[in-house]
């Protein structure tokens, strides 16, 4: 069934593990394509009020 594409990749010279490698790895990020910007967290004051912490996340 994948003849044809072992013979491409003999053909290059390349071990068919690292392209299998690059599609799954690229099949997972699409699973995840959002990166989270903030993060939330909820507390309470002395007087039982509910404040909201955001942190932001900085690019490195």
């Amino acid at each position: 069934m994948f003849d044809g594409v072992r013979e491409f990749f003999a053909m290059l010279d390349v071990h068919p593990f690292w392209p299998t490698l690059l599609v799954t790895l690229s099949f997972v990020q699409c699973l995840f394509p959002y990166k989270p910007v903030a993060k939330i967290k909820e507390t309470k004051d002395k007087d039982g009020n509910k404040l909201y912490v955001v942190y932001k996340h900085r690019d490195k």
